[in-house]
């Protein structure tokens, strides 16, 4: 079977009570192993019910207190209905999976929820500010000067790369569609040279000609603008997904807002009377990845040797 790694599996679970059921036990030698461990101990080990029924032994025993002790190949487990008094009341029927779970909250809703579980994903839990300052801080950690005199950084993941799947018959697809589009609007050579362009000053390069492991793949397609300077560009959708599974989007942390201090950055314009602006060519072109993040950014296109032949980069 799989297993998947979580850091927290499940939140506090209260054990079972003390009550007679626990003689019942004992007295046919079967023993759980939370009983008599502290409360607070973790959940280490979360089963599914797709793969359950296959441990099961088939022995099931009916104890006079209400549950069914039930035993799998891991050990024995409990379920069903305690009936227990208490010193205010008499409490019959009182399902222990039911009163485990309302022992963290009085909404039912939450229930089907998956936090209640605790298996969802850490980030979920954290406030927006938190993970703006997280994603920062991580920036300003893995921010380097490389040997090119460029700024290195390193993706800032969300969800570990391994969740991203090997995307390559889309993108295969995706390159071939927009091919057939420029060759209809007779944009085709020009998109080529605006990626042999950057390819001969360093901002993309051939992929490794060996095993990259685990690896994803951007589409992309064309922009055209008349009248501009470059009328045809490449734009990279990291959106795109296949169904059931994330986008490299949905992988990495958004960080900072900054849009929000474009306006106190105009106001600085109002303060001289004189304000001088100026143009950087592909400004963000220009900032390195890092090498081991570059598999998630491969892209295909065809080769200046032979148009008809796909490379990658």
């Amino acid at each position: 079977m799989n297993v998947l790694d979580q850091e927290t599996i499940c939140n506090d679970v209260p054990r079972i009570r003390n009550g007679p059921w626990l003689q019942e036990l004992k007295n046919k030698n079967i023993v759980l192993t939370d009983i008599g461990h502290d409360s607070g101990a973790p959940i280490e080990l979360l089963m599914g019910a797709d793969i359950t029924g296959k441990w099961l032994t088939g022995q099931i025993i009916s104890l006079k207190s209400g549950p069914v002790a039930i035993q799998t190949k891991l050990d024995w487990t409990i379920m069903g209905k305690f009936n227990f008094n208490t010193t205010e009341k008499s409490i019959s029927s009182a399902s222990l999976v039911i009163s485990s779970l309302l022992v963290k909250t009085r909404c039912i809703s939450d229930l089907w929820k998956l936090d209640v579980l605790g298996i969802t994903e850490p980030s979920l839990h954290k406030t927006k500010a938190q993970l703006e300052e997280d994603t920062e801080q991580y920036f300003e950690d893995t921010l380097k000067v490389n040997s090119e005199g460029r700024y290195e950084v390193a993706l800032s993941w969300n969800l570990a790369s391994s969740f991203l799947p090997d995307n390559k018959t889309m993108a295969e697809k995706c390159v071939l569609s927009t091919k057939r589009k420029l060759m209809t609007s007779g944009k085709f050579e020009d998109y080529c040279n605006v990626l042999e362009d950057w390819f001969a000053l360093g901002i993309i390069e051939r992929a490794p000609n060996k095993e990259l492991g685990n690896v994803h793949y951007l589409p992309h397609r064309a922009i055209l603008k008349e009248n501009c300077t470059t009328n045809v560009r490449p734009v990279f959708n990291a959106s795109s997904h296949l169904q059931g599974s994330p986008s490299l989007n949905d992988c990495l942390a958004i960080g900072p807002y900054l849009i929000e201090t474009i306006p106190s950055i105009l106001d600085q314009f109002r303060k001289n009377y004189v304000a001088i602006t100026s143009d950087i060519e592909k400004a963000f072109l220009q900032i390195a990845i890092r090498e081991k993040d570059r598999v998630f950014l491969l892209f295909l296109w065809f080769s200046k040797e032979n148009r008809e032949e796909i490379a990658e980069y």
